[in-house]
């Protein structure tokens, strides 16, 4: 999506697929010619919609890529440790009567987020 007012510079991963077709992207985006920033949020199908998200500066994005990388991920619930150990390169979709399915995505966030790759990127 490049319409002046966002421009989607570089895709990174998906994170999750909504039933309908949204997904919550990681992406570098210049929102109004404002420079380029780390941004998280849904996007339609078509990415011409966008929810409202979180968009982080380059020094924000390190700062979260370290307490990331230190995290005790054991706070995290059993059924996200579930989806954590399914083969890789697909998510968990979740529908409206809480039935899940494994449904496959390019990308790799790990690798995506490793603190030098970010860094590089966001130069």
């Amino acid at each position: 999506m490049d319409n002046g007012f966002c421009n989607r510079v570089k895709h990174i991963a998906v994170l999750s697929v909504l039933p309908k077709g949204w997904t919550k992207e990681v992406n570098l985006v210049d929102w109004n010619h404002h420079g380029v920033k780390f941004d998280i949020r849904d996007w339609s199908p078509d990415h011409n919609n966008v929810t409202k998200g979180i968009t982080l500066t380059r020094c924000e994005t390190i700062e979260l890529a370290k307490y990331l990388n230190i995290m005790d991920f054991s706070l995290i619930s059993e059924r996200q440790k579930k989806n954590d150990n399914k083969k890789e390169n697909t998510v968990t979709v979740v529908n409206d009567t809480d039935e899940e399915s494994d449904v496959p995505f390019e990308g790799n966030l790990e690798e995506s987020l490793s603190l030098d790759k970010l860094s590089e990127e966001l130069n």
